[in-house]
């Protein structure tokens, strides 16, 4: 990996310097842009690109690619080459871009015009620590969403124009070599993914131990099969829960005469032994039902109740706490009270977690506890007892390279769902105890040093990202290129700004004056009458023009629709109707029965 020149960026975050540079203003976001409302529906523009925030990568300012007008649920805003979209949802991912293109983007952007600011020194303002810092304590509601009214008082040094395009040059060429940098760190993460890949699925292969399996063999040592190691696991399982049922009728007062309630365990459901790859013949085939104890799934307490929460002394994690190889801590407690009255269950150590959903790449993760805690309903306990503990280690093996599995198919656009019974019936290649010791040593021998070098690379990739920051802090300071006494001051540029604002205002209030635009509202049917009067589905753009809506007025359409969805079902087209759209494919609505 080449390395960076500078070995000790500046850990400062960046901040508004007492002294400002000559000919430079302090201003705020507001004073400067203010973003744009243009909106345009999905249907008249279907040849354009459409730009949603999973197409912007978090931190880098780069577009990953761009979908159809189809991808859009409801209106959408216009954006030309070279304005600046600002991610909104969630500004922690800090997604910032300029326009290479005209098209059509997420309402969950603020689209910037390009106007009198250069958009290259805007965007890399947007995109520095402290405005991420700053937005990021400015969202509000459920979903992490900041609006632009909080974001306005952000103040901002601003250099002349003929600087900031200066400074962006300046920083353009720092960020190539920091780039580079992250780039090689980047290649050399993703090698690192791929050996870890194949080393798990040499180990549940028997590949990782076919080596140890011969020299068995001639040493005349005779191999327990997994055969006799799974009807071992079954016969145990069942007796543990015999041991169990039977005290619980104890306590309870009732003392069977008979063996007819043992006929209530329900036997863990066998693998469907079709297609099933070769394995060793000292293997079987397992599920994991048929391999742990118990498998449960936790609760959420409800929150409005504070003897659930206040006080409470027994860890609760949710799905993204899988993220950890082994749990040791939680940011959350529950009380004995939340145990009592609702689904929330208690895990002993040991227990393995599999996220079912979560944000990113969550899904399908595993994780082992390392304390007793309970656990939200995203995530699977598979339990053991003392009779399969040895287990754990190899199954937790199995479940890594299982979510591996589950991670390509999602990137090949499948969008695998988890859930408890899939869970449940994952069917596991089953060696005997002695080969299980064995892979696990060989994997933890093999993934040792993998997981030195990972902690390198995650290290090279922070220095990165903290050369970056410190530029951007050098550049919005006035301390990365000289002032030039014949720049316009920025104090013009700021008024100028200013002035055309105003202008455009004046023309927005007379533009609403006449009162024939409040007569066609009045005049206008509403959408609710034009829904029951059509018996069959129509598209949103039919509903559009036969209601009465100007061009002008998509907003208002849409605020009035959004009221009316509890009521109505949507149509969507499939994907292989998409590719004709929009002269064979529609999103279509209809009022929905009773």
């Amino acid at each position: 990996m080449p390395p960076l020149r500078n070995t000790t960026p500046k850990k400062t975050k960046l901040k508004r310097r007492e002294r400002i540079p000559n000919g430079w203003v302090k201003t705020t976001l507001g004073e400067l842009v203010q973003p744009s409302r243009e909106r345009a529906l999905p249907s008249e523009i279907s040849d354009t690109p459409y730009v949603g925030l999973e197409h912007i990568e978090p931190q880098t300012m780069r577009l990953l690619g761009h979908g159809d007008p189809l991808d859009s649920r409801s209106s959408s805003l216009r954006f030309s080459k070279g304005d600046v979209l600002y991610g909104r949802m969630r500004p922690y991912l800090n997604k910032v871009w300029v326009a290479a293109f005209d098209g059509i983007c997420s309402a969950e952007f603020l689209v910037f015009r390009q106007h009198e600011l250069d958009s290259r020194f805007l965007a890399l303002r947007l995109n520095a620590e402290d405005f991420v810092a700053f937005a990021n304590g400015q969202i509000s509601g459920e979903r992490p969403r900041v609006d632009f009214e909080r974001l306005a008082i952000f103040t901002i040094l601003l250099p002349p124009l003929a600087e900031q395009k200066r400074i962006v040059g300046k920083l353009v060429a720092a960020f190539s070599e920091v780039e580079r940098a992250e780039k090689a760190t980047a290649r050399a993460q993703e090698r690192l993914k791929r050996y870890r890949t194949a080393v798990l699925e040499a180990a549940v292969a028997g590949q990782l131990t076919k080596e140890w399996r011969a020299a068995q063999e001639n040493k005349d040592v005779a191999l327990k099969s997994g055969q006799a190691l799974l009807r071992h696991l079954l016969a145990r399982r069942r007796a543990t829960w015999e041991e169990t049922e039977t005290k619980r009728l104890r306590a309870s007062g009732k003392h069977p005469r008979s063996d007819k309630w043992k006929a209530r365990y329900i036997e863990p459901a066998a693998p469907a032994k079709t297609e099933l790859p070769k394995i060793p013949r000292t293997w079987t085939w397992a599920t994991v039902e048929q391999i742990t104890t118990n498998i449960a799934t936790g609760a959420t307490p409800y929150r409005g109740n504070p003897a659930y929460w206040e006080g409470g002394k027994i860890a609760w994690v949710t799905s993204s706490a899988v993220n950890d190889d082994v749990i040791t801590t939680a940011d959350e407690f529950i009380t004995d009270l939340a145990i009592d009255e609702t689904n929330a269950k208690v895990f002993p150590v040991g227990t393995l977690l599999v996220a079912l959903y979560g944000e990113g790449k969550t899904r399908g993760m595993v994780s082992e506890l390392g304390i007793r805690a309970a656990t939200n309903q995203a995530c699977v306990a598979l339990i053991f007892a003392e009779y399969n503990k040895s287990q754990q280690p190899y199954l937790k093996i199995f479940l890594q390279k299982n979510y591996e599995d589950v991670r390509r198919l999602a990137s090949g656009g499948v969008q695998p769902n988890l859930n408890l019974s899939k869970v449940k019936h994952s069917t596991v290649p089953l060696p005997p105890t002695g080969e299980q010791s064995q892979i696990v040593r060989e994997v933890e021998r093999r993934l040792l040093a993998a997981a030195q070098l990972k902690t390198s690379l995650r290290q090279e990739f922070v220095h990165a990202r903290a050369m970056r920051e410190s530029l951007l802090g050098e550049g919005f300071s006035g301390h990365i290129v000289a002032q030039d006494p014949i720049d316009e001051p920025a104090a013009a540029l700021v008024q100028r700004i200013r002035s055309a604002r105003e202008v455009d205002a004046r023309k927005s209030k007379g533009a609403f004056m006449p009162k024939r635009h409040s007569k066609s509202k009045l005049n206008r049917r509403t959408l609710l009458d034009i829904l029951r009067d059509h018996k069959k589905p129509i598209t949103p753009e039919q509903l559009f023009r036969e209601a009465g809506f100007k061009p002008s007025e998509v907003d208002q359409f849409y605020r009035e629709l959004t009221l009316l969805r509890d009521r109505l079902d949507e149509q969507r087209p499939k994907a292989s109707e998409a590719k004709s759209w929009p002269h064979q494919a529609r999103v279509t609505i209809q009022l929905r029965e009773g």
